[in-house]
């Protein structure tokens, strides 16, 4: 038992130190979710999405709307869900929005969680990847309303 408790805290050490964030997560779990934050352009240059890759496939994504166009709504997110290997993707935005998959069969996304914000004003968008009691956290993705 103490060896895996050691084997746990290394794993959260050097998670964080890389910027991910893992609670509950086997040494597995951890060492096979990566994440990217990409600014998509979009109105303005305010969409971006963070992707995160499950052993090089894409797995799951949380997407940032900073204007409407293209029948997206603005300062809205979504998430979606690619595999299906039991994870599923939650997007969270700082000021306490957040979208998942959960209970969706994947590939998935979700509906838009919408709601407007002050114009201009940052904010950091996050994925998290979870399963059971496993969730590993993507790095803060800045994003612009």
């Amino acid at each position: 038992m103490k060896m895996k408790t050691r084997l746990s805290a290394f794993v959260a050490a050097t998670s964080l130190a890389a910027g991910i964030a893992v609670v509950g997560a086997t040494a597995a779990d951890a060492a096979s979710f990566s994440f990217k934050c990409v600014n998509n352009g979009g109105a303005g240059g305010k969409d971006k999405y963070i992707m995160s890759y499950a052993n090089g496939h894409r797995a799951g994504r949380a997407y940032w709307a900073g204007n409407p166009q293209y029948g997206a709504p603005g300062d809205a997110m979504t998430a979606g869900d690619s595999l299906s290997d039991g994870w599923y993707a939650e997007a969270h935005l700082s000021t306490g929005r957040h979208i998942s998959t959960r209970g969706l069969k994947a590939p998935a996304n979700t509906k838009w969680a919408t709601g407007n914000l002050p114009e201009g004003h940052k904010y950091t968008l996050q994925l998290r990847m979870r399963r059971g009691t496993s969730i590993v956290y993507s790095p803060g993705c800045t994003v612009t309303a």
